[in-house]
């Protein structure tokens, strides 16, 4: 099978997270559900080299298996994870894998909705060649950054790459009301045109292809 859509695959590893931001899709506690192994793996199958893969969440150091979903995704893709960077030991792994490979890199978000870490790991995380993330200011009601959108209006949707969930269920944006377009198990998916969800009028381009 082969994975067609925009250069992004936002991967929900887990929708768990130690924090509840108010900016968050998800609306994200404690409380959630993690990607398994089979699953995850099935994902990487199906994504080629040229596409990035930005594992998330939720807080996705939390998932027991992040550091091997980390092995597993760099090794074949560029990877982005974005991080709350609350999680310290992981965190610190990360930003050392990093540096060995150049493949991953680690975007770390400090924005006004997240828990400040303190200026001895900004200061870490920058020099070993993280990424901090200030700049999200106002936000849509149930979540995503206005300024992430090209028009402020709410016309255009702010995270229409494709997602793929926990249980393996893809959809055209990473907004919780957005239809499901297929399953990263199914044998053959093929969509063109799709709304992004409920909130955005619009029409997003090219959806996600399966085919044999």
């Amino acid at each position: 099978m082969i994975f067609k859509m925009m250069n992004h695959v936002y991967v929900f590893i887990t929708t768990r997270c130690n924090q509840s931001c108010e900016h968050c899709i998800l609306a994200a506690t404690s409380e959630g559900e993690d990607m398994s192994l089979e699953t995850f793996e099935e994902t990487m199958k199906v994504i080629p080299k040229k596409f990035t893969i930005v594992l998330s969440g939720g807080e996705p150091l939390l998932h027991a298996r992040y550091k091997e979903f980390v092995e597993k995704a760099s090794k074949h893709n560029n990877v982005i994870v974005s991080t709350n960077g609350t999680i310290t030991d992981e965190l610190m792994w990360s930003l050392e894998y990093m540096e060995e490979n150049k493949g991953l890199s680690v975007y770390v978000s400090q924005t006004k909705f997240h828990t400040q870490l303190n200026n001895d790991t900004k200061l870490i995380i920058q020099e070993k060649g993280g990424r901090i993330i200030t700049d999200l200011e106002n936000i849509w009601p149930g979540g995503r950054a206005i300024n992430l959108a090209e028009k402020s209006d709410g016309s255009y949707c702010a995270c229409n790459h494709a997602y793929v969930w926990p249980d393996g269920n893809i959809k055209n944006c990473g907004c919780p009301d957005s239809e499901i377009i297929g399953n990263i198990n199914d044998a053959k998916v093929n969509l063109k045109k799709r709304r992004s969800c409920k909130r955005s009028p619009i029409m997003v381009g090219v959806g996600v292809s399966f085919y044999e």
